[in-house]
C-alpha cells in the first residue's frame, strides 16, 4: 500500500472506520514506514487535544451555573443591604406619637417679661412664682411644659381660625419618640424634673414679647399624629380635627 493512500486513510483508521483487510494492510505498512507512523502520531495527538462536543457543553453549563450563583449572591446582598438601610432609617427617623399624659404634658401660665441687666440692656425671661425680682414689666404667658420626659421630640403647630365670625388661635401639639429610643430608653423612668418649657409664635401666632400685644382666644389640643399632614389641611378641616384631639387648655391670654 502506497504512502499517499495510507495517509489519506489514516483519519478513518485512527477512528476505527476501516475494514478488517484494509486495517491489516494499514498496520503492516505503518510497522514498516517511519514516515507514515510519524503522520499517524501527529494526527493522533491533534485528535486527543480536540475538545469533544460533550465537554464543551459541560463547560458552558458550569460557567452558566457559576454566573447564576454570582448573580443570586449579588441580588441577595443588595436586598439585605436595602433592608438594613430601611431598618436603620425607621429606627432613627420614624416618629412614634406618645399617648397623652396629663401629669407630664401640660399647658401652663407663667410670668414673663423684661429685666434690666447690669449693662443697661433689657432681657426677656421667665419668672418663677411671684418673684419678679428687678422686672421692669411682666405678663402672663402660655407655655407648653413637659415633666419627666426623656429623649422625646415636641411638635407644635397653630393657626388662626375664623369660627362663626370669631378669631380663635387653634394649637395642636404632641410628643414623639423614635423606635430606637423606645428600645433603649423608657421615658416613664426619667427623673421627676421639668424637661422643657416652650413658648413660641406657633402658640401665639405673633410676637408675644411685645408690650403692645393684645390677648386673644387660644385653644390647645394634644393630637398624637404626624404634623406633616395637618399643615396641609384647609382651615375647615384643620379646625374639625379638634374632635379627634384631647383638649388641654382654653382661654384668652
Amino acid at each position: 500500500m502506497k504512502c499517499y493512500i495510507v495517509k489519506d486513510l489514516l483519519p478513518n483508521y485512527i477512528d476505527g472506520l476501516t475494514g478488517g483487510e484494509t486495517s491489516a494492510e494499514m498496520k503492516k505498512h505503518l510497522d514498516d514506514c517511519a514516515d507514515c507512523r510519524t503522520a499517524r502520531e501527529k494526527m493522533t495527538a491533534t485528535k486527543t487535544n480536540e475538545v469533544k462536543p460533550g465537554d464543551s457543553n459541560i463547560n458552558f453549563v458550569k460557567k452558566l451555573k457559576a454566573a447564576i450563583l454570582r448573580r443570586n449572591a449579588a441580588a441577595a446582598f443588595t436586598a439585605c443591604l436595602v433592608i438594613l438601610i430601611g431598618l436603620l432609617a425607621y429606627g432613627f427617623l420614624y416618629q412614634i406619637p406618645l399617648p397623652y399624659d396629663s401629669y407630664r404634658m401640660k399647658a401652663e401660665i407663667v410670668k414673663m417679661g423684661y429685666t434690666t441687666l447690669e449693662n443697661g440692656d433689657r432681657a426677656w425671661t421667665f419668672f418663677d412664682g411671684d418673684e419678679l425680682g428687678n422686672a421692669d414689666t411682666a405678663w402672663d404667658r402660655l407655655t407648653l411644659a413637659d415633666y419627666a420626659l426623656s429623649r422625646v421630640t415636641r411638635h407644635v403647630y397653630g393657626r388662626d381660625i375664623n369660627r362663626n365670625g370669631e378669631m380663635v388661635r387653634v394649637v395642636y401639639y404632641c410628643y414623639t419618640k423614635t423606635p430606637i429610643n423606645s428600645l433603649l430608653y423608657d421615658y416613664d423612668r426619667a427623673e421627676d424634673r421639668v424637661s422643657g418649657r416652650m413658648i413660641s409664635t406657633d402658640i401665639y401666632g405673633e410676637a408675644y414679647d411685645r408690650e403692645d400685644y393684645k390677648p386673644k382666644m387660644i385653644e390647645v389640643y394634644y393630637l398624637p399624629m404626624s404634623f406633616n399632614k395637618i399643615q396641609n389641611l384647609s382651615n375647615e378641616d384643620f379646625d374639625a380635627i379638634r374632635t379627634n384631639s384631647i383638649p388641654v387648655w382654653k382661654g384668652e391670654i
